[in-house]
């Protein structure tokens, strides 16, 4: 039977192949067994650390060979990622694109007022990379209090205008655990003190029922 073979690309570095191709279910392999679509936990690397999400790959049922496409490691990728985000408080793209359209900037005025290099703001809104941990805690900071990105415009020597009433997701306002991970701070509900008139009639409720 003849082998299901696609041209690999040379930058590809992980265990099975890693292909540019149309889906191989169902295709006979060389040892004449078939490919199936299986999805198996997998570490991936994102800025130094291990994310395990679910990795998709077409295994052959016979040999157990594995074929991995571009598409699918991609895909695998922007799991990890996202599940990062989330475990470290990180914001997203998308919400790192409305805290800078609320302020009207451009990308690279943002980079200049936050006193990034070029292209930074660029390659966070593309996914391509995250902000560390300090430079996520400030945007997170700017998104809860917006004067801080105008005070720190100011020392150099840009003037900005404070937004309207900013949205707020609380889910990304986080505070670190004991253990070392992350959680949404508990919101406290403020109890009115009671009117001397609501006080009065239950005190009198009281001593009828004494």
């Amino acid at each position: 039977m003849r082998a299901v073979t696609r041209k690999r690309r040379p930058q590809a570095s992980m265990t099975g192949e890693q292909l540019s191709m149309p889906s191989l279910e169902g295709a006979r392999h060389s040892c004449g067994g078939v490919f199936h679509l299986v999805s198996e936990p997998t570490d991936i690397a994102i800025r130094g650390t291990a994310v395990r999400v679910p990795q998709d790959m077409f295994r052959c049922d016979g040999c157990g060979a594995v074929r991995i496409s571009l598409e699918q490691l991609d895909a695998a990728r922007e799991r990890a990622a996202e599940k990062l985000r989330e475990q470290e408080g990180i914001m997203s793209p998308g919400e790192i694109r409305a805290l800078r359209e609320a302020f009207e900037l451009s990308q690279a005025e943002l980079e200049r007022a936050l006193g990034l290099g070029p292209k930074t703001v660029v390659r966070w809104e593309g996914g391509k990379v995250m902000p560390n941990q300090a430079t996520s805690q400030l945007l997170l900071l700017i998104q809860r209090d917006p004067s801080a990105l105008v005070f720190l415009a100011e020392r150099r020597g840009i003037s900005l205008q404070l937004p309207g009433p900013p949205v707020v997701n609380e889910a990304r306002l986080r505070v670190r655990r004991r253990s070392g991970g992350w959680k949404a701070p508990r919101t406290r509900t403020r109890i009115k003190a009671a009117s001397p008139e609501w006080s009065t009639a239950a005190a009198k409720s009281l001593r009828l029922m004494a």
